[in-house]
């Protein structure tokens, strides 16, 4: 992906390679998902989501789906798994079903991440601040 070539990096202090983050989740143990157990699921999340798409008729997800996809899960996973736990903040209430955010249920699926990892944005908490 592209991501890392267009990454605004202003105020970076430490950066890490896909390659590092999915080495963590190989050694057996390491990790409460493996990162063949968490490719499979984003493929049979992918797989599924392309299928309702087409039942809509809708185009395929783009290619670029799966890599941000792994990315974002194998970022969670070996994160959570170096440091003994991750938070996941998401910017929106209602996610899209065919959006790369989506694809979180892949990562709860193999255990990579657990529901009490994830806080939810709330619009009205928002507005009431």
């Amino acid at each position: 992906p592209s991501h890392s070539r267009d990454a605004d990096r202003d105020g970076v202090i430490l950066e890490l390679r896909y390659s590092m983050l999915a080495d963590v989740l190989e050694p057996p143990g390491a990790a409460p998902a493996s990162l063949a157990a968490l490719t499979r699921a984003v493929d049979s999340s992918l797989a599924a989501k392309n299928a309702a798409r087409e039942a809509e008729g809708k185009p395929r997800l783009k290619e670029y789906y799966r890599d941000y996809a792994l990315l974002q899960e194998v970022t969670k996973a070996a994160l959570r798994a170096a440091c003994g736990g991750v938070t996941v903040a998401h910017t929106a209430e209602e996610i899209s079903p065919f959006s790369v955010t989506s694809f979180y249920e892949a990562g709860l699926a193999v255990g990579a991440v657990i529901e009490s990892d994830m806080v939810r944005f709330s619009e009205r908490e928002c507005a009431e601040r």
